[in-house]
């Protein structure tokens, strides 16, 4: 964008890169992370059943598969534009439904499909949080095959079930909700394949301001800006400042860790997850591919508007929050109990991104700030 705000070649440019070599190589990441869970799940679920109670050894690969998705998934979870966020389709929500998440109720349809022997169990036609990346979290790494559900509402019969027995049948549903989770993620990556002259990507994201369904190329950088906000919104106050009991709790606690409200309460990713988070926002702001290419990005827009010194500033400063978050020993949880200054200075460093993007970035480069963010002090 100019001086004079119109939109300029370098915008159309970090518009373009964006579009296909971040977000869609992003989704294509995740979908070929997927892809690779679904192979190791297959493979396990004789000896799963066989011997439940070794759940660490039997389980140690798609365990290793099921981080390595989340990670690619939590580059791209912010991502505003798209069907991924279109209220019509939720599909970023049924691929990870987080923080609306139910043990239970993905305990009731490990039941549910576990009792229906017609074939007519239809996973795509149950709530987004049975489905999903958190669901297999729980199934691939929970403790123990008891339930979750209070006695009430408990599907009847697990009780009597051997371990074996709830083994096979948590397998057995892990791989529904994987199918699942490969359909709505081809979604994904369709609309944001160059190589579809219908795709999303191609009749809408690069026509912005020429007929597509996006109004201007400015509308199209707002979008992206739009999404680096989930730094702002998510990030900084859901995922870190409610356990570090900065930010309101679950358990209506101030400046003591809640572990209730960290994001990965089984498989202990926060770290990672939050590292990759911070990876997605980067992407945007230099450009850089999930391979490691370089290209255009906010930075360039910067510079563009004299202000090089600032994209400069916001790299130094992203970098400096994800090391501050590899220096925490440990996972989150035990780090908020043993060490929890290292994870309030991640939350400061974090913190200190935002307040340059709030202001001094989103001032330069004539953009709007989301409504959510608009009224908050941070």
């Amino acid at each position: 964008m100019n001086s004079g705000g119109q939109a300029s070649a370098v915008d159309e440019a970090v518009i373009a890169w964006i579009g296909h070599e971040v977000i869609g190589r992003g989704y294509s990441a995740v979908g070929q992370a997927t892809a690779e869970l679904k192979t190791s799940l297959s493979s396990v679920c004789t000896d799963w059943e066989k011997s439940p109670n070794e759940m660490d050894t039997v389980l140690a690969e798609p365990r290793d598969a099921w981080k390595k998705l989340m990670a690619a998934w939590q580059r791209v979870v912010g991502i505003k534009a798209g069907p991924a966020k279109d209220p019509k389709q939720l599909i970023g929500e049924i691929v990870y439904s987080w923080p609306l998440v139910s043990t239970c109720a993905v305990d009731q349809d490990v039941m549910k499909l576990l009792e229906t022997t017609d074939g007519s169990y239809d996973l795509s036609s149950r709530t987004a949080n049975r489905r999903g990346i958190d669901a297999l979290e729980y199934l691939l790494f929970a403790k123990n095959y008891d339930m979750t559900c209070s006695t009430v509402i408990a599907p009847k019969g697990w009780k009597a079930l051997t371990d074996s027995q709830r083994a096979a049948a948590r397998c057995k549903f892990a791989g529904a909700v994987v199918d699942d989770l490969t359909n709505q993620v081809k979604i994904l990556t369709d609309a944001w394949d160059q190589d579809q002259a219908s795709s999303f990507l191609s009749a809408d994201w690069l026509k912005a301001g020429k007929g597509g369904s996006i109004a201007s190329t400015k509308a199209a950088l707002n979008l992206l800006s739009d999404s680096m906000f989930y730094l702002h919104d998510v990030v900084m106050d859901v995922k870190l400042g409610a356990a570090l009991g900065i930010k309101d709790n679950s358990c209506s606690i101030q400046d003591k860790p809640c572990l209730a409200d960290l994001e990965s309460k089984h498989a202990g990713f926060n770290k990672e997850m939050l590292i990759a988070n911070l990876q997605g926002f980067q992407s945007l702001l230099t450009g850089q591919n999930p391979e490691g290419k370089q290209g255009q990005g906010f930075d360039d827009v910067l510079t563009e508007l004299d202000a090089k010194d600032l994209g400069e500033d916001m790299v130094k400063k992203t970098a400096a929050a994800i090391s501050a978050l590899e220096a925490i020993k440990g996972t989150i949880a035990e780090a908020l109990e043993s060490d929890y200054a290292s994870v309030a200075n991640a939350h400061k460093a974090i913190v200190a991104v935002v307040k340059v993007m709030k202001t001094e970035f989103m001032m330069t480069v004539g953009l709007e700030i989301p409504k959510e963010a608009a009224g908050d002090n941070d």
